[in-house]
């Protein structure tokens, strides 16, 4: 009875294992001669410093797989399965991921410039150093995630959730986080100079140190949030929520009204 107990489990294991983690070897000959394979099962792939510009690889899942080094510029990941995916020093310019899942993936060094990221569920993500610059996250799903350092100089976060993300140091200027949610969130030493921040959620906040230099601040919730040596020079601030926020090393003269 025991030894039937352990080989029910060993069959059921393997069956797992090689439906989750295995590739089908179809699909990747179909991408590897064409370079477009749509809703295919690529999960586990090396494709490491590959040139895939332009690829289509569109609703195809490529969970647990290394793409480092890669060149992916152009290319159609439209509503793709890319769960803890390696992307480490590659080049996604002008990518689409719109409707794309890239949780617990590694984005560390990337180039982002200008994605489409729309919709796209981002938990847990790591954007370490990357260049996100001018690129269209709205509406996406950022929670806990990664910004440490990255250039977010342009970015479209209009509608997104950042809750509990990390943005340590990130450059935001002229970014667009109308109606974002940022509970929770870490700001320090962030730049957020001349951004569109009307009507977003940053409660519970700690922005030590950061630059709201020239921000657009209108109605926005910064309640009990931590405000310490933060720059507010000719910030718009009408309407905005301060109520339980420690304020220290504030001119409050400097708020535009």
């Amino acid at each position: 009875m025991f030894f039937l107990l352990r080989l029910i489990v060993f069959v059921l294991v393997t069956t797992f294992s090689h439906i989750c983690f295995s590739y089908d070897e179809n699909d990747l000959k179909k991408f590897l001669e064409t370079n477009s394979c749509e809703y295919c099962d690529l999960t586990n792939i090396n494709l490491v410093d590959k040139n895939l510009k332009n690829a289509n690889l569109k609703g195809s899942n490529l969970s647990n797989s290394v793409l480092n080094f890669s060149n992916l510029e152009g290319a159609n990941l439209e509503s793709a399965i890319l769960i803890n995916v390696y992307f480490k020093l590659s080049n996604l310019t002008k990518v689409n991921l719109k409707n794309s899942d890239l949780s617990q993936s590694v984005l560390v060094d990337a180039k982002l410039e200008y994605a489409n990221m729309v919709g796209s569920k981002l938990v847990n993500t790591y954007f370490t150093d990357a260049n996100l610059n001018g690129a269209d996250l709205s509406f996406a799903i950022l929670s806990n995630s990664n910004f440490i350092f990255a250039n977010l100089r342009n970015v479209n976060l209009s509608n997104a959730n950042l809750e509990g993300a990390i943005l340590n140091e990130a450059n935001m200027e002229f970014a667009n986080l109308y109606k974002s949610k940022l509970r929770y969130a870490k700001f320090i030493n962030a730049n957020l100079s001349s951004t569109m921040l009307q009507d977003s959620d940053f409660s519970y906040t700690d922005l030590t140190d950061s630059n709201f230099y020239k921000a657009s601040m209108r109605y926005a919730n910064f309640s009990n949030s931590i405000i310490k040596n933060t720059n507010f020079k000719f910030a718009n601030v009408i309407g905005v929520n301060f109520k339980g926020t420690i304020l220290e090393g504030i001119d409050i003269k400097n708020f535009t009204e």
